[in-house]
C-alpha cells in the first residue's frame, strides 16, 4: 500500500480454520508498511482452536498530525466459550475503524469509535437471538505527533519495548492483577479464582471498565509497540523482550514472525488464538528509506 492509498480504511481478516496449514508463526500474517517515521506489521496464529476468534485492523494515515490523519491499530479477541466470538471481534474491529474519523482529538475519536463498536454489538445481539452472550476485548492505539494514545477494554495488551525492557501500558481487566494483589496480603484469599475471567468486555451494554491514556506516551526512535491478544501470553515478558531484541533490526515483519513462531514452537496443547500487531518507531533515515 502506498501513502496515497492510505486514506482508505483497511481491515485485515484471518478467518483460519482448524484444517489450515499453520506450521509457523508467519501463517496468516499481513503487513502494513508506511512511508515515514513508522512501520507497522500484523499477523495471527490459530493455535489449537477450531476457529480464529481474534481480529485486527490498521488505519493508515498520511501524516502524524494529532488532529488529522495518523496511523492507528485495533485488535480484538472474541470471548472464547461464548456465542459467536469471531462475529464479535470482527464486528467490533470493523465498526471501530468506520467510526474513527479523520478530525478531532485522538482521545475523543478513540472513545467515540469504542462506543460505536459496543453499540453495534448490542444492535447485532438484539437482532439475532443466536448471538446472545457474544463479546470481545478491544485495544486500539493511535500514533500522533504528540505520541502514543490508546483505549482498551479487556485483557488484550498494549506493550512498549525500549532499551531491552518490556512495559505494559494499558490496564489488564482480567482477574489476574486482582489475584496477584490478593496474594500479596493473603496467599489463600485467591484460591479457586480464575485469572482468565474478564472484569470488563464489549458485550453491547454498559462497559464495566475502560482504560484510556491520560496523556500521550512519547515514542523515541527504536521503540517497538506491540498490540496483542492474550494468546501471546504463552511467552513471558523476558522471552518477548529477548525475541524483539534478536529481530528488531530486521523490521516489524521480522518481529511479528519471530514472536508468532515462538508461540507456535511451544506446541502448547491448549494454545489460544494469538494476534500481534507491531509498530516500529524508526529513525528518520529509516523512515525516508522505506
Amino acid at each position: 500500500m502506498t501513502v496515497l492509498q492510505s486514506l482508505r480504511r483497511i481491515t485485515r481478516r484471518h478467518r483460519t480454520t482448524k484444517g489450515d496449514d499453520v506450521p509457523t508463526g508467519s501463517a496468516g500474517a499481513e503487513t502494513e508498511t508506511l512511508d515515514g517515521p513508522l512501520r507497522l506489521a500484523g499477523g495471527q496464529l490459530l493455535g489449537t482452536r477450531e476457529t480464529q476468534e481474534d481480529d485486527l485492523g490498521f488505519i493508515a494515515g498520511v501524516t502524524l498530525d494529532p488532529e488529522g490523519h495518523h496511523p492507528a491499530v485495533v485488535v480484538a479477541d472474541g470471548m472464547g466459550g461464548h456465542a459467536a466470538g469471531d462475529v464479535a471481534s470482527g464486528l467490533a474491529v470493523r465498526e471501530f475503524m468506520d467510526a474513527y474519523g479523520v478530525e478531532g482529538r485522538p482521545s475523543d475519536r478513540l472513545r467515540a469509535a469504542l462506543e460505536n463498536a459496543n453499540r453495534a454489538l448490542g444492535e447485532a445481539i438484539a437482532g439475532n437471538p443466536a448471538l446472545q452472550g457474544m463479546g470481545t476485548t478491544l485495544v486500539a492505539a493511535a500514533v500522533t505527533s504528540n505520541g502514543l494514545e490508546w483505549i482498551s477494554v479487556g485483557d488484550s495488551a498494549l506493550l512498549l519495548y525500549r532499551d531491552g525492557r518490556l512495559k505494559r501500558l494499558n490496564q489488564d481487566h482480567s482477574m489476574r492483577p486482582v489475584i496477584a494483589a490478593l496474594r500479596e496480603v493473603d496467599p489463600d484469599a485467591a484460591n479457586g479464582m480464575s485469572p482468565n475471567q474478564l472484569r470488563s468486555a464489549l458485550v453491547g451494554s454498559d462497559i464495566a471498565q475502560i482504560d484510556a491514556s491520560t496523556m500521550p506516551e512519547l515514542l523515541v526512535p527504536g521503540d517497538i509497540v506491540l498490540v496483542a491478544t492474550d494468546g501471546m501470553e504463552t511467552l513471558d515478558d523476558l522471552e518477548v523482550a529477548a525475541t524483539i531484541a534478536d529481530h528488531c533490526a530486521d523490521g516489524p515483519e521480522a518481529v511479528r514472525d519471530a514472536l508468532l513462531a515462538a508461540v507456535a514452537d511451544r506446541r502448547t496443547p491448549t494454545q489460544d488464538n494469538a494476534t500481534i500487531a507491531v509498530i516500529e518507531a524508526s529513525t528518520p533515515d529509516q523512515g525516508q528509506a522505506k
